[in-house]
């Protein structure tokens, strides 16, 4: 399968950071495959049965390129059914990739899709689980391939006939055969014949939902309603939150979301509008609406979201949906996702490996998450409203230990507009917290995965094409967090405790004397070192440059020679020759962390024993491709494996052979 892009000749160099991205991002999930056998039907019947509302060949761009339709091989379904071959030990939440089915744009900030419970609270993270068979809501917000609870999925709305059957209280009300999904549309028909059909823009859903016909309703004394919940999130419940109606057919209000893996809270505001007058009977954060769906059955509703205020999340309702045609917003935003994977034209290759290809970009474009309102307000990480530059947007969610290695260089190949901002973004969040942060969920660092991964995210973006930010003053962050112990954003060390940095600073290594992970810490801070030496060096701070690229080449402190494997080593400087894996080292073992340092290769390889030595032990790494975090071998779904294959580039081995990407796309061998 070949690989094309319609930017100009740097795209090329996508090709790598693609695959590498597409094998996995957010939440280090455990995704080999599409999913359950059930979940691969679904995706086989997609294709098949739901062609894409722009389908055919379309307009020429400037480039030369002619746009074709893509959306067709999207499978919004994929990620969400466990591993059809898990690993036998998959990292927390790792069994699934975590992702959603429902309808959003580009890095929209609506993500509106369908929650179903967590299997009696065993499944991590809350969401969309496809083995489920009950729709609890749909909320309007949802993170995708996260790994731990708080991901969202604020405001659950529900259209049903029976309010005391909703949320907690749902049994199972709906069939996958009843159920499509493609690129920025939604749809299901519940076993009471209600049926549900969602698009987006980029800060507002848009809902269609038809009622049985009169004639039936009327024979079973059934009212319709739509419940809107701002008391429960996906992993809130109880919250907070307040409805309040806004004439005759509108309602707005606010709920309270967040604490992901712990994190602090934030207040979602919402404002919506009905096609007709709508009676809400509203009780402590809940709305049930009622509304005569006897002559007109598929009821319209539309919502506005904002961080900042329901006033301006009515704004960014009327500014980008003011009207009532449901099908032309849900084509413009196919249009949308059409336009965003033509960026990559494959040819060549089957049908199953194209909708493989064009899902996994399709969700690598589903975060960070646009956060400013069409007045340009956001909330910031001190809790003040700011207003971003004119032309640009603010964006949160960055998950950046999942997506510093892959996502984030293939944005900025192939968008760096967006990714320029995402990456100013990250800048405007340090001005207001005191650093780059690390793990950012909305409006706050929350402190997770070691090393400090928003520096070599910055630097990601940068190198690949994203350079439209002030990367001065990025510079001089990373250079503060690289040179002092105790730096913080919103209450968390941005290089994890004050120990282990003072470590790294006076050993050159942080030392397993601190505990629980502290033998993956140097090969990340490592990581953020160098990347910092590289920015240094393209803005011409030589001192800067010289002084971090010598500290990048800490991880060889950790490389033990008689096992020749980066391993935890103590303040005596003796060594922990058997590591625990997630738990001495991160969500991994020894094996799969010595091939981590991808950005010195060559110098890895030297100690290693050179080229053949290196390429031997590489094809016994490969011979599983899904081991899980205990086993010696690749572990495609969890971050520090994502760059090993591109390692055989550096040993001279031949195109196809071993373990370097093959001309499929496939690793050779798999």
């Amino acid at each position: 399968m070949n690989l094309h892009s319609n930017k100009d000749l740097r795209h090329k160099l996508a090709i790598g950071i693609a695959a590498a991205a597409l094998f996995g991002c957010g939440g280090g999930s455990d995704q080999p495959s599409a999913g359950s056998t059930g979940a691969s039907a679904a995706a086989n019947s997609l294709v098949k049965d739901a062609a894409p509302a722009n389908a055919g060949t379309l307009q020429s761009n400037s480039d030369g390129f002619t746009k074709v339709a893509l959306t067709q091989y999207v499978n919004p379904f994929v990620g969400t059914a466990d591993s059809s071959a898990p690993a036998t030990d998959p990292v927390p939440a790792g069994a699934r990739g975590g992702t959603f089915p429902g309808a959003t744009t580009p890095f929209g900030m609506v993500q509106w899709t369908p929650m179903t419970p967590s299997n009696g609270g065993q499944d991590h993270p809350v969401g969309y689980i496809y083995k489920e068979k009950t729709i609890t809501g749909f909320p309007l917000t949802q993170m995708s391939g996260s790994g731990c609870d708080g991901n969202e999925g604020e405001l659950p709305i529900m259209p049903t006939f029976d309010t005391s059957a909703v949320g907690v209280n749902a049994k199972e009300n709906f069939d996958h055969k009843n159920e499509t999904a493609r690129p920025g549309y939604y749809q299901v028909t519940l076993n009471d014949g209600i049926n549900t059909e969602l698009t987006a823009t980029t800060r507002s859903g848009f809902g269609r939902f038809t009622f049985p016909a009169r004639s039936a309703v009327a024979s079973a004394s059934k009212t319709p309603y739509l419940v809107f919940d701002a008391t429960r999130s996906n992993t809130i419940s109880p919250t907070t939150g307040v409805i309040r109606t806004e004439g005759k057919d509108g309602l707005s209000g606010s709920t309270v979301g967040g604490k992901f893996c712990g994190a602090r809270t934030y207040t979602l505001y919402f404002y919506a509008k009905f096609d007709r007058n709508i009676t809400a009977a509203i009780s402590n954060g809940k709305a049930n609406v009622t509304f005569d769906a006897g002559s007109k059955p598929a009821v319209l509703m539309k919502i506005g979201l904002s961080y900042v205020s329901s006033d301006n999340a009515r704004k960014n309702l009327e500014q980008e949906n003011p009207n009532w045609d449901f099908n032309a917003v849900r084509d413009a935003a196919a249009d949308a996702w059409n336009s965003r994977l033509n960026t990559i034209q494959v040819t060549g290759g089957s049908e199953t490996e194209k909708r493989k290809f064009y899902t996994a970009l399709y969700h690598s474009l589903l975060s960070p998450n646009t956060n400013s309102d069409v007045t340009g307000d956001y909330l910031g990480f001190d809790q003040k409203i700011h207003k971003v530059q004119d032309g640009r947007t603010q964006y949160v969610n960055y998950s950046n230990w999942d997506v510093y290695r892959s996502l984030i260089p293939l944005n900025s190949m192939l968008f760096p507009k967006e990714t320029s901002d995402m990456m100013q973004s990250l800048v405007n969040d340090a001005d207001q917290c005191g650093a780059i942060p690390r793990w950012a969920p909305i409006n706050v660092d929350a402190g997770i995965m070691p090393g400090d991964s928003g520096v070599p995210a910055i630097m990601g973006g940068y190198a690949f094409g994203a350079t439209n930010f002030d990367a001065k003053k990025a510079l001089d962050y990373m250079t503060l967090v690289g040179n002092k112990a105790d730096v913080q954003c919103t209450g968390d060390h941005v290089r994890d405790s004050v120990d282990r940095m003072n470590d790294y600073l006076v050993h050159g290594y942080a030392a397993m004397d601190n505990g629980w992970w502290a033998g993956s810490l140097t090969f990340e801070f490592g990581t953020a070192d160098f990347a910092t030496a590289q920015l240094a060096k393209a803005l011409g701070d030589n001192m800067n440059y010289q002084l971090f690229l010598s500290r990048s080449a800490n991880w060889k402190n950790q490389f033990n020679p008689t096992q020749k494997q980066l391993l935890p080593r103590y303040r005596n400087g003796s060594w922990l020759l058997n590591p625990q894996p997630n738990a001495d080292m991160v969500e991994g073992n020894a094996e799969q962390y010595t091939w981590m340092s991808a950005y010195d290769a060559r110098g890895l390889f030297n100690l290693a024993g050179g080229n053949a030595a290196a390429i031997k032990r590489l094809d016994a790494f490969f011979q599983n491709l899904n081991a899980g975090m205990n086993l010696p071998n690749f572990y495609m779904g969890n971050e520090p494996s994502f760059a090993t294959p591109w390692l055989y580039n550096w040993s001279g081995a031949r195109r196809g052979q071993h373990g370097v990407l093959g001309r499929s796309g496939r690793l050779a061998g798999q």
